[in-house]
């Protein structure tokens, strides 16, 4: 089995060399499709990404400095001869892009994860699944989907970001790992509209084709949490583990459930989180899901200090605002549905907090006519309601 621990590394740079090395022969497959395609003898395709793939774990300078940048090293820190490094220009690694764009991206990067899986014994019994965006600053309107060079490419548009700018266009970012020592096998971008829902089939479909069997676990967020996900997983023979959304009926019922029932909850393991002890404990659920799958209930101590917090914190400010709005209405008049939206405002989403609105009446007489009052003077009463 290849190993790295023995090198001797100084910096970052050298670990990237070295592990570059490391993985030459896989990295050669991914040199012999690119470099058939080469259309240039100045410098290698191959050299120039690599050159990139460098520049972007190190130092991401735009693609104008990545010459001068690479003047700073010894040329073979950055994997180039030393009659290349003068070579490198901006113009160069474009048409390199374009090159790696107008080849089968897909099919290399399918043979690079099973070559690397193979030699390095990556277990392939389970995999983890996340998606991110990445958010662009600018209008990017040749950034369409249509086809370009023969390809479709991707559209930069706006879509559910998750960095809360919703101002700003996205691509959609998935990445699979291994849970053998998060090795990434498989990753996709797709347009910025893309739910996150509809990239687990075809990311499923891949890891399948990588690991040549669909007996693995795929675990996922609870945008895996659909039936038709759910079901293709399961009727292709494969396995996975999801979380149910709080907003499926599952969960209403298990809230209720456990009001009345002595919950049987097993110790499942137990972790240690920067200094702190952690238990987990778990519940498997007397129903299914209404896809006939298996739930499972977990108890997380960290999880419930984590919610007592918020909670605790949610309450405090939700008296603070009403203790507010009482001292408002110590010195001024509001009208009541004003009032009652504020309260309602107030205590919105936070438990175990209520209010009451109490009207006071107090009478008020003001004397009719003019003059002196006496014993014959006539008043009104006006009643007055705060």
């Amino acid at each position: 089995m290849k190993s790295i621990h023995h090198l001797l590394i100084s910096d970052r740079k050298d670990f990237i060399t070295a592990y570059c090395q490391l993985i030459s022969g896989e990295m050669w497959y991914c040199r012999n499709v690119i470099e058939r395609m080469e259309s240039s003898n100045h410098i290698p395709t191959y050299s120039c990404l690599m050159v990139l793939l460098r520049n972007l774990i190190l130092e991401r300078e735009p693609v104008y400095g990545i010459a001068e940048w690479s003047k700073q090293f010894e040329p073979s820190m950055i994997g180039l001869l030393p009659d290349l490094v003068n070579r490198i220009n901006d113009d160069r690694i474009g048409r390199s892009l374009d090159l790696l764009y107008d080849s089968d991206r897909g099919s290399i990067l399918t043979e690079l994860v099973v070559r690397i899986v193979r030699d390095f014994h990556i277990s392939m019994e389970e995999f983890h699944n996340d998606s991110t965006t990445i958010t662009f600053s600018g209008n990017y309107s040749e950034a369409d989907g249509s086809v370009k060079r023969g390809k479709e490419s991707l559209k930069i548009t706006h879509g559910h970001n998750k960095d809360h700018r919703q101002d700003l266009k996205q691509l959609l970012w998935t990445l699979t790992v291994s849970a053998d020592h998060s090795v990434p096998v498989h990753y996709m971008a797709l347009d910025g509209n893309t739910a996150d829902t509809d990239t687990h089939i075809d990311v499923w479909n891949s890891l399948r084709k990588i690991a040549g069997t669909p007996d693995f676990i795929y675990v996922a967020d609870s945008k895996l949490c659909t039936r038709e996900n759910m079901n293709h997983i399961s009727d292709s023979g494969g396995r996975f583990i999801t979380i149910l959304p709080a907003t499926r009926s599952e969960s209403a019922w298990f809230r209720e459930y456990v009001k009345d029932h002595d919950i049987g909850w097993k110790n499942a393991f137990s972790s240690n989180s920067h200094g702190n002890d952690i238990e987990f404990r778990v519940f498997d659920s007397p129903i299914p899901s209404s896809e006939g799958y298996r739930i499972i209930w977990a108890w997380s101590s960290q999880k419930e200090d984590l919610d007592s917090g918020i909670r605790d914190k949610s309450i405090r400010n939700a008296v603070s605002k009403l203790d507010s709005l009482h001292a408002t209405l110590d010195r001024r008049r509001m009208k009541k549905a004003r009032i009652i939206k504020r309260a309602e405002e107030a205590i919105s989403h936070i438990p175990y907090i209520a209010y009451q609105i109490n009207e006071t009446n107090s009478e008020k007489f003001r004397k009719t006519g003019r003059g002196r009052p006496n014993s014959e003077t006539k008043y009104t009463k006006t009643i007055e309601t705060r």
